[in-house]
């Protein structure tokens, strides 16, 4: 894992920084993402399974997180479903604090081919 996934937060990156500190001048800001369509499946019948899906996603972008990432803040997490057309969606997304003084961010860094 590029991160261990008790550093992925709900809280903002101001609440983990503290008020006086500007996030901006600490961190670089990366948003990271995943997401997930499952065509011939819906929700519904087993809250756990659904839960499950999402931590299972959760985990994936822990190890999407860019190199020299701190903590994934600001995380929000959306499962729905389209009953009619059979099937789920699944995003969750985030935003990466990478500390300044350990290194800058390169374009290898913010590889996105996973997504392919």
């Amino acid at each position: 894992m590029a991160i261990s996934i008790d550093k992925i937060l709900t809280i903002s990156a101001q609440d983990y920084v503290g008020p006086a500190v500007k996030v901006g001048d600490r961190y670089d800001v990366v948003g990271v993402h995943d997401n997930l369509i499952l065509y011939g499946e819906s929700l519904g019948g087993d809250a756990n399974e659904d839960f499950k899906r999402i931590g299972f996603h959760i985990e994936r972008l822990a190890n999407i997180a860019p190199k020299g990432t701190e903590v994934i803040v600001n995380l929000e997490r959306q499962l729905s479903t389209s009953d009619s057309d059979n099937y789920v969606v699944i995003l969750v997304s985030g935003t990466a604090l990478i500390p300044k003084q350990s290194r800058k961010l390169s374009d290898a860094d913010l590889d996105t081919s996973h997504y392919a």
